[in-house]
């Protein structure tokens, strides 16, 4: 292995009169100090020197994007403050102002640098402790770009806006943003009503009745953007926002997560979701007390082939408003009519393929690839066994006897063919399933959390969130599941799972690098803090993981150092899960008085373009008048 070289900076500064190749080590283009934070050696102090050598730096990058200055800024600078952001808006050469980050998401380029602050100000009520007006979305928690162009990104936060809802709930607030302009283009809101969207688009005020809205994922597919609600996927134009239509899930509880794969010209969305809890057809009521567990939730888990209609394919041309852009189509079933636990539900269920089964699982995230060979295939982050239809019979119970899963890679290309059946034997899969035999895998990553699971008179060990209080939260504290999170490498045939540390007492990995192809545990990496959902991306343009987490300060940086600065966000080597960079972009959030520092910070959201730029949400932030 070769040595490391740390780079002098140059020697002489920044001049705009030479090419960078010139005078090497001496000097550099305005552009190329960007983010250099000199060192006071031997002391390893972080500095920016003084107002004159800084004032340059700003000046010299004016027309080449924003700069951010990253480490303890002295007073002297004109600029103050640690981990300040500071934007150059004046042409005059002096050091800018710099202040909190305000906003609900950022864009950042390859190098590190910020490009982009995205906020949603339209919030207009909370109902706790809320300022008196303007206080904006609360927290950014999801992101996606657009499918085509990479100038595009779609950022969302939950709030609540009596300007878009008179009964006091929680909507989703959707922001489309170009990075070109730094502008947002459109903005629409996900609300629990069709009412309020007359012909396709919002304002309408909607009607009585409504709930609380707490989306999984967005996801910008084809010329669309999904949005995950409850058991429902919302549909809307991708260059607008206009609203389209809202499709229910059928057997579903809630949508965890979205994938897209084209095949044939053809663009379809497949749909990861729990079951649903209804005790119909037969899945029993829970009859071993106390807490009540419900059933299907687990044997329901699945995923769902859905294709997206356009009125001109080879265009992508949208649906009009009320239209149908989407359409649910069948895929094999492991079970048949006679056959215990049979429903006629026509979808991939973990249940019906896993080596596990009957028992079923709770997934949360779900990556596509098709393979140049035509093979399809998903990876999905989930829990452990869990119940089956029947969980007070000894095979359905999440009681450890049969082996521990919490990533899985399932076979789908059976599903896409000509003349697929609607039933296939798992014992005998072609093309299809979880089996190896198939070309799919099932594994733990290293070892999951073994939490203590009540039920009944029996004691179980496993990772599967508790319900409290008739409600199955996986965002309590403690309650986390092992994996929450997956990313996929199609170039370098890796694909990343990670979510939370495998012990309540804090040791151990969070993060898992496994082989796409056989699910072989490549590398493992300890954040230390809950990575979620959707905080888990890979970089195109060079193979590295982004990984989003609780701000925390327990991880060890690149050079061995444990006493690290605090970090919401890692870029990861992927081939060696080596930590290459650290960011902390809340250290300044505008907290305005509704939360305050003892609520978690972190990143709840990353995606990652074709350009290597990093879109990031961030909570809980939000932008105050």
């Amino acid at each position: 292995m070769e040595d490391r070289v740390k780079l002098q900076p140059p020697l002489l500064g920044v001049s705009d009169g030479t090419p960078r190749i010139d005078q090497p080590g001496l000097v550099t283009v305005p552009d190329g100090l960007r983010n250099v934070v000199p060192e006071d050696g031997p002391t390893g102090v972080g500095r920016i020197a003084t107002r004159a050598k800084a004032a340059p730096e700003f000046s010299g990058a004016r027309f080449m994007g924003p700069v951010q200055f990253i480490g303890s800024i002295s007073r002297a600078s004109g600029a103050s403050g640690t981990n300040v952001v500071g934007i150059d808006t004046d042409s005059s050469g002096e050091s800018r102002n710099a202040g909190s980050f305000r906003g609900q998401a950022v864009v950042l380029e390859p190098d590190g640098s910020v490009r982009n602050r995205i906020h949603d100000t339209r919030g207009t009520g909370w109902a706790v402790a809320a300022p008196a007006s303007g206080f904006g979305g609360w927290g950014g928690f999801y992101n996606s770009w657009d499918f085509l162009d990479p100038t595009i990104a779609f950022s969302a936060t939950i709030a609540r806006d009596t300007a878009a809802s008179n009964q006091d709930v929680v909507v989703v607030g959707i922001t489309r943003y170009n990075t070109v302009t730094g502008a947002a283009t459109h903005q629409t809101y996900a609300l629990d009503t069709d009412t309020a969207y007359a012909a396709g688009t919002y304002p309408s005020m909607p009607g009585s009745g409504q709930v609380d809205l707490f989306p999984n994922q967005i996801l910008c597919y084809g010329t669309y953007l999904f949005v995950a609600v409850s058991r429902y996927v919302y549909v809307f134009r991708a260059d607008t926002l206009a609203y389209i239509a809202r499709y229910t899930v059928p057997f579903s509880e809630e949508v965890q997560g979205f994938a897209g794969v084209t095949k044939g010209g053809e663009d379809f969305l497949l749909v990861l979701s729990t079951g649903h809890v209804s005790t119909d057809g037969p899945i029993e009521a829970d009859s071993g007390g106390a807490p009540e567990e419900r059933y299907g939730e687990f044997y329901r888990c699945h995923v769902r082939k859905l294709r997206l209609n356009y009125t001109n394919f080879a265009a992508r041309t949208p649906v009009a408003g009320g239209g149908t852009p989407l359409t649910s189509l069948y895929m094999p079933q492991g079970t048949q009519s006679g056959d215990d636990g049979y429903e006629d539900h026509l979808t991939f269920r973990f249940a019906e393929w896993s080596f596990a089964r009957p028992r079923g699982c709770l997934a949360y995230s779900i990556a596509a690839e098709i393979d140049a060979d035509g093979m399809i295939a998903v990876y999905v982050a989930r829990t452990n066994q869990g119940f089956g239809y029947d969980g007070n019979q000894s095979d359905q119970r999440p009681d450890g006897q049969a082996p521990y899963i919490t990533c899985c890679k399932a076979v789908l290309t059976r599903a896409f063919e000509v003349g697929a059946p609607t039933y296939m034997s798992p014992s005998v899969p072609v093309r299809y399933g979880l089996s190896v035999d198939a070309g799919g895998w099932e594994r733990d990553s290293g070892r999951s959390l073994r939490r203590a699971f009540s039920h009944g008179s029996n004691t179980y060990q496993n990772d599967i969130p508790a319900i409290s209080g008739g409600v199955r939260n996986p965002h309590d504290t403690d309650n986390e599941p092992s994996v929450w999170a997956v990313a996929l490498d199609t170039t370098n045939r890796r694909v990343f799972f990670a979510g939370r540390r495998p012990s309540l007492a804090g040791a151990g990995a969070n993060v898992y690098c496994m082989d796409a192809d056989n699910g072989d545990l490549l590398w493992t990496l300890d954040t230390k803090g809950i990575v979620q959902q959707n905080a888990l991306a890979v970089d195109p343009t060079t193979g590295n993981l982004v990984v989003g987490m609780s701000r925390t300060s327990g991880w060890e940086m690149p050079d061995g150092t444990t006493n690290s600065p605090k970090a919401e966000m890692l870029t990861v080597d992927g081939a060696t899960g080596l930590v290459l960079r650290h960011f902390d972009l809340t250290d300044t959030i505008n907290y305005n008085g509704i939360l305050s520092e003892s609520i978690t910070t972190g990143c709840y959201a990353v995606s990652v373009n074709s350009l290597g730029q990093s879109l990031i949400s961030l909570n809980p932030c939000r932008y105050d008048t």
